[in-house]
């Protein structure tokens, strides 16, 4: 792990973090030093831009000799490096002693920040992809205006949060666990936001759902996504990972089956569900992915018109692992019980 030192703004390498550090959240603007920059720096304090200079200022006054911020702590040349440290970036936020979230776009004056038109509920960043986990995964967030003036603290601010983000003021003040939250209204918190990469959308996702998987730039969002949620499923029974797309009328279930729904699911079609035909090797993608795009989102997005119901679902681990033909060896555990399942079409 790269982190800053405050005083000096070079970078030190460790193999196990200090046991304080400062982290920073901001959203990305049109040209930010990277490591390369920065480890070229002749005179640092005059070299560096006026974010660095002003993150490491405020955190030195704040007594911390170390700082993490991601444009320039993460060697990027490195595709190793790169997917450690996508990895490991929700477990930096959360060990870090404070996270300094930097909204380059609000400068509040004298208006309050719950104003319906603030600059604060309108900032880029709570739209961006990336910092839904820098808002979630630290302890302390303090929030910061352009000219580096103090908004206020995730605690202090967790009912507006809730507002603008849709995440549980409960989460952000700690009073439940994340791992509390069903699957699906996570995703939910994820919908409405966006990344410049595609593939980001999937994998800024995966320590809000604590899973470690390759990253491979280039894949695709979906496939990506198609991956997250695949993880998902290797660790968790939560159902709700399926519970996406379209609203639609409880009475709409009550339409008969089409002929042409019977077919696409026929004796005579489902040899081709693993990807091959009985009689050859040559795959079968058409009702493969079609089989696939029934049970697995496309993207975050999909989980944006989710609404919540009032009865609950529970489910052992034993019987999902039971129902992927998995055995079990303890059949002690708990059930989960959903009482804040979200429920979508559940004819897709």
């Amino acid at each position: 792990m790269w982190l800053l030192d405050t005083e000096h703004i070079t970078l030190r390498y460790f193999d196990k973090p200090p046991s304080r550090y400062a982290i920073l959240s901001h959203v990305w603007e049109r040209h930010e030093q990277t490591f390369q920059e920065v480890q070229g720096f002749s005179e640092p304090h005059k070299d560096a831009c006026p974010k660095l200079q002003g993150c490491c200022r405020l955190a030195r006054l704040q007594g911390f000799e170390w700082v993490w911020i991601d444009t320039c702590c993460i060697d990027k040349t490195n595709s190793v490096e790169l997917s450690e440290a996508i990895n490991s970036m929700y477990k930096w936020y959360t060990n870090a002693s404070v996270c300094l979230a930097y909204l380059y776009d609000v400068d509040p004056g004298r208006e309050s920040l719950a104003s319906p038109n603030s600059s604060f509920r309108s900032s880029l960043w709570f739209t961006r992809g990336w910092t839904l986990q820098e808002l979630i995964a630290p302890k302390s967030v303090v929030f910061y205006s352009q000219k580096w003036t103090a908004l206020g603290t995730k605690d202090m601010l967790a009912v507006l949060l809730q507002e603008i983000s849709g995440v549980d003021a409960s989460i952000l003040s700690a009073r439940v666990p994340l791992a509390s939250i069903s699957i699906g209204k996570r995703m939910s918190w994820a919908s409405g936001r966006r990344t410049t990469r595609p593939e980001d959308a999937a994998y800024s996702l995966m320590g809000i759902f604590d899973i470690n998987m390759p990253t491979i730039y280039g894949e695709g969002g979906t496939r990506a996504f198609r991956r997250l949620q695949e993880e998902i499923m290797r660790i968790s029974p939560d159902q709700t990972l399926f519970v996406w797309g379209p609203t639609c009328a409880l009475s709409s279930l009550s339409t008969p089956i089409s002929e042409e729904h019977h077919t696409a699911v026929s004796p005579e079609n489902t040899a081709q569900i693993d990807g091959f035909c009985e009689d050859s090797d040559t795959p079968v993608r058409s009702t493969a992915q079609s089989a696939q795009s029934y049970l697995l989102a496309p993207s975050a997005t999909s989980f944006s018109s989710t609404h919540p119901i009032s009865f609950p679902l529970a489910i052992s681990h034993a019987e999902f692992m039971e129902s992927l033909g998995r055995h079990c060896a303890d059949s002690s555990i708990s059930q989960i019980d959903m009482n804040e399942v979200r429920l979508n079409s559940v004819s897709r």
